[in-house]
């Protein structure tokens, strides 16, 4: 199934802004992030994709991270293009090998998924009781989740998509364990709808579980992510983006990934020791 490549801009719920507006906006107001344009008022992850696709387009510049900016001349050359505001589908730069839709991966999926990792054990218990865990589990927000997939960045390149996917489920931590593993095993049956999966047997990738950890260890110490902040390009993303680089392309792996997962897990665990303390 091949989505929308902005299936956002059909949902009732979207509190989006135009490809217009936010050209007219840095066009006004010079350089800006998308929380600048947002004002509170408009989907911030959602404008960060449309620059995106917008500076592909030759309409934006990049100028900084997540940090754009756009001439006068955007504006006018936007509106021979787009009669709605938008820029046209046709338009929108295009990866050859990409996530291209989601078909019947949803929340309820992810949340009986989630289930089945609780049911094999290895699974932290909420106040130590499985039927509480299980109440916690059907209890997350089906919105939430259907959000992230409605608000996908569809046209970007597989291995980026799959750092973005980690980085949105390991980030926001939507189930009270086993979040990475939901995220792996949904990632794959993602790429195997969208015919870009690795062979099964290759799947994860080797060092999974240092990064894993590694993960662990930036989510608490550095990355935060929220609805707002979906799609940025921080160090955590840039984590797993090494990751399926290294898996999808068989890369160099450099000296950091020998260090002993012991020792990672040991950090992670005094640092949440201490977050608590404080």
């Amino acid at each position: 199934m091949t989505a929308k490549l902005r299936p956002w801009r059909d949902h009732e719920r979207s509190n989006t802004t135009t490809d217009r507006q936010v050209v007219s906006s840095l066009a006004d107001d010079g350089p800006a992030r998308p929380r600048d344009i947002a004002r509170g008022r408009f989907r911030e992850n959602v404008i960060r994709l449309q620059c995106r696709y917008l500076t592909a387009a030759g309409l934006l510049e990049q100028v900084a991270t997540d940090t754009f900016d756009a001439d006068s001349g955007a504006v006018t050359t936007l509106d021979s293009m787009a009669s709605d505001g938008f820029l046209p589908t046709a338009r929108i730069e295009t990866a050859d090998t990409r996530i291209s839709g989601f078909d019947g991966i949803d929340a309820r999926l992810l949340r009986e998924l989630n289930h089945t990792f609780l049911g094999r054990g290895n699974y932290g218990l909420v106040r130590g009781d499985v039927a509480t865990t299980r109440r916690r589990i059907d209890a997350v927000s089906r919105y939430r989740i259907d959000r992230v997939l409605r608000e996908f960045p569809f046209w970007e390149w597989r291995v980026q998509q799959c750092a973005h996917w980690m980085r949105a489920f390991a980030g926001l931590h939507f189930f009270p364990d086993a979040n990475h593993r939901t995220a792996l095993a949904s990632l794959y049956a993602v790429l195997t709808q969208s015919d870009v999966a690795p062979p099964t047997d290759e799947w994860p990738f080797e060092w999974i579980e240092h990064a894993v950890s590694r993960c662990k260890l930036l989510r608490s110490l550095h990355s935060r992510v929220t609805f707002a902040s979906l799609w940025e390009r921080d160090e955590l993303y840039y984590h797993w983006l090494r990751y399926f680089r290294n898996g999808f392309f068989d890369t160099d792996r450099r000296s950091r990934n020998t260090r002993p997962r012991e020792l990672l897990d040991s950090t992670v665990d005094y640092v949440r020791r201490r977050r608590r303390q404080l």
